[in-house]
């Protein structure tokens, strides 16, 4: 996370952190002025490395898991969810949205290779969209957005051709972006950014609900620390959006799923998934309005 492994770039190694933590030479936040990057920095109090504050603090035992113990399993294995989940739905999937801004930015200033080793910016946002473990069918045995994206539809039934349809989307709309890069229609492919971003968030919406149930202790047993952590993760990931749609809903959801409050769940599963499926039709902008089939979290999923 902090050192990173197989990503080499001319002068570096990239690192997952990196992508919360990186700046300009004059110390800016790299993505500053991004649209969805400030929403989420604004939400998270102003911190420009949310995400890895999100991550760090389960690695570095600091803040809620300031009292975890190394004993416990129940500690340990909320640990690994929130870092692990933070550094992929928070970090990357942050980072794939910077590479199609910085992708408009190349077509606006007339070169779309302008990035380290020649690439083209918006292959860079599918590539960290996929990751490297899926092959050239995309079999879903990765750890990036795409695998999460077909293991939630398979929760949710949200496949066709035996795909996840948000995995389908996204590319779709990436492959259009990339054709109207080339021809020179910068403003074209700005705003098919929005339109990935609604596809993005679906596996976000979908773990929300599946871990909102599995966290409930009025439907499950034993120490459900995990799946809290794990639904924590997943609503983090969306909760600024869901607060630029509905402030009142955010609220809600994070008084029952932030992870270490008082009284996790105690509107219960269906209370907390209610809600959000509320915002579906709230008037919300493009990047809140989630385009996907949907079913209510159920026994067994």
């Amino acid at each position: 996370y902090t050192e990173g492994e197989f990503s080499e770039k001319s002068s570096s190694m990239r690192t997952l952190q990196g992508f919360s933590t990186a700046t300009t030479d004059d110390g800016t936040p790299k993505l500053a002025g991004e649209k969805f990057f400030d929403m989420y920095r604004a939400y998270w109090g102003g911190s420009a490395t949310y995400a890895d504050d999100f991550v760090m603090a389960a690695l570095d035992k600091t803040g809620v898991f300031a009292d975890a113990s190394d004993a416990d399993e129940g500690d340990n294995l909320a640990r690994a969810e929130i870092a692990n989940k933070g550094a992929q739905y928070q970090n990357t999937w942050m980072y794939i949205i910077h590479e199609m801004e910085d992708a408009v930015a190349d077509c606006r200033a007339g070169d779309l290779t302008a990035n380290d080793k020649g690439v083209k910016a918006i292959d860079e946002a599918w590539v960290f969209w996929a990751g490297s473990l899926e092959g050239t069918e995309g079999t879903g045995n990765g750890v990036q957005m795409y695998a999460l994206a077909e293991k939630r539809a398979a929760n949710f039934g949200t496949k066709a051709n035996g795909k996840a349809l948000v995995n389908t989307n996204v590319l779709t709309h990436i492959e259009a972006m990339r054709d109207y890069l080339k021809a020179g229609l910068c403003d074209a492919a700005a705003d098919k950014i929005g339109v990935v971003v609604s596809q993005m968030t679906v596996p976000l919406i979908q773990g929300t609900i599946r871990y909102a149930y599995h966290g409930d202790s009025a439907v499950q047993s034993g120490d459900l620390k995990k799946g809290r952590a794990e639904g924590w993760a997943f609503l983090a990931a969306a909760l600024p959006q869901i607060n630029q749609c509905d402030p009142a809903v955010a609220s809600m959801l994070r008084v029952n799923m932030e992870y270490g409050v008082a009284n996790p769940m105690a509107a219960g599963y269906k209370a907390v998934v209610a809600r959000v499926r509320s915002t579906r039709t709230r008037g919300c902008t493009s990047s809140t309005r989630w385009r996907t089939p949907w079913r209510t979290a159920a026994r067994g999923t």
